[in-house]
């Protein structure tokens, strides 16, 4: 068995794609999925199973569909992963505020020609940096309003992407540490 985390895209942001994380934990039982723990309201789900990444993707993602009547773009880690992003933060000599601090997780290496064209613009105060399967993004001023953090959507990284702020990596982290 493989401790997973899955990051959920757009979940319980505005009206539309509402889950009740209870909903969820029980949907990843069902799964046969084990010790199925959330973290927060926005869709991060910590587990136990059997299989590759890809398969628990397709399978969480599938699942969703069926139980919950919409599609979500689901992105798997492990928790080893997830240390790793932790320990390997290209940004942490600059981002002194979780917060604005962001790690934006790729379903897959960033396309090429989308990375380099990226990468050729200038987002200054704004920093980033593309490491494997993760896109760290430091945004000084406003996440929100983040000019870079657009831009990385618009890339076409990757088929799916969503975005964590580092404390909700931190807990997440967390989460996939503790014991049962």
């Amino acid at each position: 068995m493989t401790r997973y985390v899955a990051l959920l895209r757009g979940i319980n942001v505005g009206k539309t794609k509402r889950m009740a994380m209870a909903d969820l934990r029980e949907m990843l039982g069902r799964l046969g999925y084990e010790n199925p723990r959330t973290l927060l309201q926005s869709g991060n789900a910590v587990f136990d199973a059997g299989g590759s990444a890809a398969e628990v993707q397709s399978a969480v993602e599938k699942a969703i569909a069926k139980q919950f009547g919409f599609e979500v773009d689901v992105v798997i880690r492990t928790a080893k992963q997830i240390d790793a992003v932790l320990k390997h933060d290209p940004l942490g000599h600059a981002a002194d505020d979780d917060s604005k601090n962001m790690v934006c997780f790729l379903s897959s290496k960033p396309e090429a020609k989308a990375a380099k064209e990226l990468q050729s613009r200038d987002f200054a105060p704004e920093l980033f940096a593309i490491k494997g399967t993760e896109v760290y993004a430091w945004c000084p001023k406003n996440v929100h309003e983040s000019a870079l953090l657009k831009a990385v959507g618009k890339a076409k990284l990757a088929d799916h992407m969503t975005a964590r702020n580092w404390r909700t990596v931190r807990k997440i982290a967390e989460l996939a540490a503790a014991d049962d």
